[in-house]
């Protein structure tokens, strides 16, 4: 599993565009990795930070405040290894 860095603050961005291609299966999404060769099946929520919140680099704290309510801060540590995991997918790397 990775690791965030010693010091500093994480940042992670999306894979180029053309390395997924989606496919829309209600009410779910599948990714094709194109570089892995590797398929992924995906929630909205996922997609929606894949395709637009991570268009540019973002800290947790950034991707957190996205969300209106004050639900999303309770989350943390879920969206910290939902991110590591997408890293780890290939899905998103750091920036």
């Amino acid at each position: 599993m990775l690791t965030e860095p010693v010091s500093g603050v994480t940042r992670w961005r999306s894979t180029a565009p053309a390395d997924i291609v989606w496919f829309d299966v209600p009410p779910d999404f599948i990714a094709f990795h194109r570089p892995s060769g590797k398929t992924h099946f995906l929630n909205e929520a996922s997609k929606l930070l894949l395709n637009k919140l991570l268009s540019e680099p973002k800290d947790l704290g950034e991707i957190l405040d996205v969300f209106p309510s004050n639900k999303a801060r309770r989350h943390v540590e879920q969206m910290r290894d939902l991110l590591v995991h997408l890293e780890g997918l290939g899905l998103i790397k750091r920036a």
